[in-house]
């Protein structure tokens, strides 16, 4: 059984400015998951079977149980001198 594809977009940018002579000051700012796609990690593969047939209360064969972190948006601001 494969695993699902991960279709994150990360985004990246930043601004640099000069303050003054010799300080810099840079803005950054970064988007983790940036379309807010889901990503599934895990699929189940347990497939429990009694005498009678499958047990559905049992088993998770084929049930995505996780996925991965939601759109995580970050922001930095640095100040060089």
């Amino acid at each position: 059984m494969q695993q699902p594809l991960n279709s994150a977009v990360q985004i990246v940018g930043d601004r640099r400015r000069r303050v003054r002579e010799g300080k810099n000051l840079q803005f950054r700012g970064e988007l983790f998951n940036a379309f807010n796609h889901p990503s599934f990690t895990t699929v189940g593969r347990t497939l429990n079977t009694t005498a009678t047939g499958v047990n559905p209360l049992a088993s998770n064969f084929g049930v995505v149980t996780d996925t991965r972190d939601a759109r995580v948006v970050q922001f930095a601001l640095k100040l060089t001198f």
